[in-house]
């Protein structure tokens, strides 16, 4: 396998791992619907001259078709992702995602072309019952809450993989759980609120901080993948990709405002409802359970929580320019 396929690779993981498959004497092409001059943390972490980019849209069937032609195997990344993007635009959150998904799982099909899906933690919603291991029962919401869209635009786009693995589909599937590091997006809760307290801001609490979460550092999650697509024998299964040490989002509060020097920062609460809108729900947990991949693919996350937020701290105040200011700071 020389050369890599990366659908919405121009992204937070996309980027990431790209700079990995690179380092790992890899060719890569990318195929988003952004340019790149229009997503500055990608040419200051890869450096746009080593990939080949070509800007199209996955729902594009000749544009996705050309994009596989000479690949050795194409890795499914492109989504919309944030909660304000499900609550308010539910219908193109579910279009992207379902047929994107069909157009470039046929395609590879079509190609013998192996498939990595990079699905998502959030296809398991609100089930209770934790940790979740990859065979866990999904428990959503209704349909008429659109915060569930994106869990469940995930699952049916896993139903449509499994189903061409069928046919003769080569396929992994990979679930990260709340991936952070350098270049996360900057309304994402890790960089918000780091933003936040480096500006002398009190960090904002939402809902009381009472969420569960496995904050996973974007090395470990390029590093499951890598493992994955370096296992043909491993395909044709689902792969949680998640530290399993998990935290409160308080708990988490805490840990960036110690990284920052802001120990006992205050803490401004609000009801999440009231930023996302009648459309917004949530899980009260999300935990991993990893035995799989640590078998299947001998992944286990390498790096602890402190040290992640610490490294992310360093790059964020190295790259002040990556954070729209006005977006970030009305949170």
């Amino acid at each position: 396998m020389r050369r890599i396929l990366l659908t919405g690779g121009l992204g937070f993981i996309g980027s990431h791992l790209t700079r990995r498959l690179l380092a790992d004497g890899f060719e890569v092409r990318v195929l988003d619907a952004a340019r790149a001059d229009a997503r500055p943390f990608f040419a200051a972490l890869v450096g746009a001259d080593e990939v080949e980019l070509r800007c199209s849209d996955v729902r594009t069937r000749d544009d996705v078709a050309s994009a596989l032609d000479g690949v050795d195997c194409v890795v499914h990344l492109a989504a919309q992702i944030g909660v304000r993007r499900y609550v308010a635009n539910p219908v193109e959150v579910a279009d992207v995602i379902y047929t994107g998904t069909k157009v470039v799982a046929e395609e590879a099909l079509r190609r013998e072309v192996p498939l990595c899906f990079v699905s998502s933690s959030e296809i398991y919603g609100r089930n209770p019952v934790v940790p979740w291991d990859e065979e866990a029962d999904r428990v959503t919401g209704p349909p008429s809450t659109a915060r569930w869209v994106y869990s469940t635009a995930k699952s049916v786009a896993e139903h449509l993989v499994y189903g061409l693995g069928a046919q003769g589909l080569g396929f992994w599937i990979v679930r990260p759980f709340n991936p952070y590091g350098p270049g996360l997006d900057p309304g994402a809760f890790i960089t918000a609120s780091l933003w936040r307290l480096r500006r002398g801001l009190p960090a904002l609490l939402l809902d009381g901080g009472r969420q569960v979460r496995c904050f996973t550092y974007i090395d470990d999650i390029v590093d499951g993948i890598s493992r994955a697509l370096a296992r043909p024998d491993a395909q044709g299964a689902a792969y949680n990709l998640g530290n399993d040490a998990p935290t409160t989002v308080a708990e988490a509060l805490e840990v960036l405002a110690r990284e920052v020097g802001r120990a006992g920062v205050t803490h401004a609460r609000r009801e999440a409802s009231h930023l996302f809108g009648r459309g917004y729900d949530e899980s009260s947990s999300r935990v991993p359970r990893i035995d799989r991949a640590k078998d299947a693919l001998g992944w286990t996350p390498a790096t602890i929580f402190a040290d992640g937020v610490r490294a992310t701290v360093a790059w964020v105040d190295d790259h002040g320019w990556w954070f729209d200011e006005t977006a970030v700071a009305a949170r």
